[in-house]
C-alpha cells in the first residue's frame, strides 16, 4: 500500500496509457517538498510528520543493496514492512536529494531519522493520523481512497497458497545476506 507519490500518479487521467508521463508530472512537487501525504505517520519511538511517500508491504522490502532491490527474502515474517521518504529540511536542491536518500536505503536495520530523508522499520502494525477525512492510496496498483485514522496490521499465517503438483522445479538459492535461504522457481530463474 503506498501514500504518496505513487498514489497520486495512479489518480493522474490517462495513468494506465501513459505511465512515465503520469509519473513525471507528479514527481517534481514532491521531490521539491511542495507536495506531501497529509498525515502523520508513527515510526519507532517518534513521529514523523507530512512525508513525501510511506509505503507499507507485507513483509519488508530488501533495500540495501541494488541487486536485491524491492525483493521480499521471506512472505512470512509476519512484520509489515515500512518505508517512509521525507525531503530532508536541509537539502536545498532536487540533484542533492536522490544521491541522498539511495545512501540512506543502503543503511537498512537501523530505523534511520526523518533528517536522512528515509526511515525503514518492521513492525507488526503502523498507523497513520491525518490532517484530511480520507487519503488517496495505491494498492497492488489501483487507486483507493481511504478513511483516517488508518491501521495496517499484519495477520500471520492468514494466508494460504496452494501450489500445483505439476508445477516447475523448486530450488534453494541464498540471498547476499547468506544467512537467508529462499525458494525460487527454475522457470523463473
Amino acid at each position: 500500500m503506498s501514500f504518496g507519490f505513487y498514489a497520486e500518479a495512479l489518480l493522474e487521467p490517462g495513468y494506465r496509457e501513459e505511465k512515465a508521463r503520469s509519473f513525471a508530472s507528479v514527481a517534481p512537487r514532491y521531490l521539491e517538498g511542495q507536495q506531501c501525504v497529509p498525515a502523520s505517520v508513527d515510526a519507532p519511538g517518534e513521529t514523523i510528520e507530512r512525508p513525501q511517500v510511506v509505503l507499507v508491504s507485507n513483509n519488508p522490502y530488501h533495500l540495501a543493496t541494488l541487486r536485491s532491490l524491492g525483493r521480499r527474502f521471506s512472505l512470512n515474517s509476519g512484520l509489515l514492512g515500512v518505508v517512509v521518504i521525507k525531503r530532508p529540511a536541509d537539502v536545498p536542491t532536487t540533484p542533492d536529494l536522490l544521491p541522498r536518500m539511495r545512501r540512506e536505503l543502503r543503511r537498512e536495520g537501523s530505523t534511520g531519522s526523518p533528517s536522512a530523508g528515509v526511515v525503514t522499520w518492521a513492525a507488526g502494525r503502523v498507523e497513520l493520523q491525518g490532517e484530511v477525512a480520507r487519503l488517496p492510496a495505491g494498492i497492488d496498483g489501483e487507486p483507493v481512497m481511504l478513511q483516517l485514522p488508518l491501521r495496517c496490521e499484519i495477520r500471520p499465517a492468514a494466508l494460504r497458497v496452494l501450489l500445483p503438483a505439476d508445477r516447475p522445479e523448486i530450488r534453494l538459492f541464498a540471498s547476499n545476506d547468506g544467512d537467508r535461504v529462499t525458494t525460487r522457481s527454475s522457470a523463473s530463474a
